[in-house]
């Protein structure tokens, strides 16, 4: 898995501006509904780091629960479905989301190669 965050206060500091930072962004590119679904994940991922539980960032979920093959192949079937449905808008904001969507998806998986071993899941 991968490195365990310091224990110390900054963590809550430097995750804080860039939650902030998210956010700001999310605001300004977004149209009010996927604004409040982009604030409902990032409320998620803060309570991760707060639970009892470790281990239990939506990264590392996605990564145990990517080792099965079916888990990316959903998820690009539903961004394809949800951009040829007109879910995502074929506006500006809809590219951004497109993006946005992109980048944190390709998080999801391509962190994984770097980690180099996806064989230690549960």
């Amino acid at each position: 898995m991968p490195n365990e965050l310091p224990q110390g206060p900054v963590k809550i500091i430097v995750s804080g501006v860039i939650g902030v930072g998210l956010l700001v962004v999310f605001y300004n590119l977004l149209s009010l509904k996927w604004f409040l679904f982009s604030l409902f994940l990032l409320a998620v991922e803060i309570w991760t780091f707060f639970n009892k539980y470790a281990h239990d960032t939506i990264s590392e979920v996605m990564e145990a629960l990517s080792a099965r093959p079916l888990v990316p192949l959903v998820f690009g079937a539903a961004i394809g479905w949800a951009l040829t449905s007109n879910f995502i808008p074929r506006t500006t904001e809809g590219l951004w989301i497109v993006l946005i969507l992109g980048t944190l998806l390709g998080h999801f998986f391509w962190q994984f190669k770097r980690n180099g071993d996806r064989n230690n899941v549960a």
